[in-house]
């Protein structure tokens, strides 16, 4: 059974999503102008291939975006400008992570990653520490109760997102993490 009209009106505020949002992922078919009138009563016997396709598209949605990434992100561990860069690594290494946010002044200034660790630890030099000019920009910012779907795009340039609660850094979701939460669907 298709849920009625005041069903899916409902479960579009939701997840937040605008008529034309649906109407593009289902490629205008049913049209943006159509959903429109059918909100509106205009329509008071809709399609039921129409309506079906909404409904089929709103059940993917309940399973992708009704998931927040509350429970499988990573707390996060961070350091601080002047920290040896030795004791991040090893303490990387035995976490079995391979980024960490950097602070100076209780505010996030760069990402230190494995890449740039190897790159600094080859030089070989003395009294290796931790600076401005040896970290990765910061990565997107997201908050802790955001649904899961809303990071898909993200992941196409970044392999990391900060996560946020209350103005504050809780933890780190990563691609991998992302690809198992959604093989568990």
């Amino acid at each position: 059974m298709l849920p009625e009209i005041m069903d899916i009106l409902n479960l579009r505020k939701k997840f937040n999503l605008s008529i034309r949002e649906i109407a593009s992922k289902l490629d205008n078919e049913p049209t943006f102008g159509w959903m429109n009138q059918v909100e509106l009563g205009k329509i008071k016997d809709p399609s039921y291939i129409k309506m079906k396709k909404i409904y089929d598209y709103f059940e993917y949605v309940e399973k992708v975006k009704g998931k927040t990434i509350d429970k499988i992100f990573k707390k996060i561990i961070s350091f601080k400008i002047g920290d040896d860069i030795r004791d991040v690594s090893n303490k990387m290494d035995r976490l079995g992570i391979s980024q960490v946010p950097i602070y100076k002044n209780k505010t996030c200034v760069g990402m230190l990653t494995d890449k740039i660790i190897t790159e600094i630890l080859e030089l070989d030099a003395e009294n290796l520490k931790i600076t401005l000019n040896s970290l990765e920009p910061i990565a997107p910012k997201i908050q802790h109760n955001s649904f899961l779907s809303t990071i898909k795009d993200i992941f196409k340039f970044y392999d990391y997102v900060l996560v946020e609660k209350e103005d504050r850094l809780v933890g780190i979701l990563t691609r991998q993490d992302y690809n198992q939460a959604l093989s568990l669907k």
